[in-house]
């Protein structure tokens, strides 16, 4: 897998607040695009929506971390048919 799958892990990873977030993965997925990836991109835009709580903040959050750990472990998924792709984050 490219390069672009690592960036995103790590980039996703590393977002502690929605706002990093939601400004993150618009930008890769137009980046995915644009390298020929649309089905990750397609994948990545699916599993990155976050629901918000009106209610509690805490359901929101727990909504986004959820939300991260799919689309993380999306892109360990699919670097395990490759072989090529360096995340050695196993223990999260």
């Amino acid at each position: 897998m490219p390069y672009i799958l690592e960036e995103l892990y790590d980039k996703i990873d590393a977002a502690d607040t929605m706002e990093q977030y939601h400004k993150i993965v618009p930008e890769y997925i137009e980046k995915l695009e644009i390298e020929g990836y649309e089905n990750v991109a397609d994948e990545v835009r699916m599993l990155s929506e976050v629901y918000i709580n009106r209610f509690t903040k805490q359901a929101t959050f727990e909504n986004f971390e959820n939300s991260k750990k799919k689309v993380t472990d999306c892109l360990k998924k699919r670097a395990s048919y490759d072989g090529s792709f360096r995340i050695n984050k196993e223990t999260k």
